[in-house]
């Protein structure tokens, strides 16, 4: 799967410029392809153009990134 983002060089000095930066993503439970809540690791190569997801429960996140699973829940 390919992304395109309209304005690259600004994503591109944005991100570059940042350190240790995690882009975390949340799949709902039934709204795509999953049967429990998701959740994904976004990295890109060194040009930020070719983006890699990464899907894990909240429990491997939290003990990827080092946060609690509180950081990351969603109240309805």
């Amino acid at each position: 799967m390919s992304m395109k983002i309209k304005n690259l060089d600004f994503y591109n000095s944005y991100l570059h410029n940042k350190k240790n930066v995690i882009w975390v993503e949340y799949y709902l439970a039934g709204v795509y392809f999953f049967e429990k809540d998701r959740y994904a690791i976004v990295s890109f190569d060194k040009n930020y153009n070719n983006p890699q997801w990464e899907h894990l429960s909240l429990e491997d996140l939290s003990k990827r990134t080092g946060y609690d699973k509180s950081n990351f829940a969603f109240s309805a």
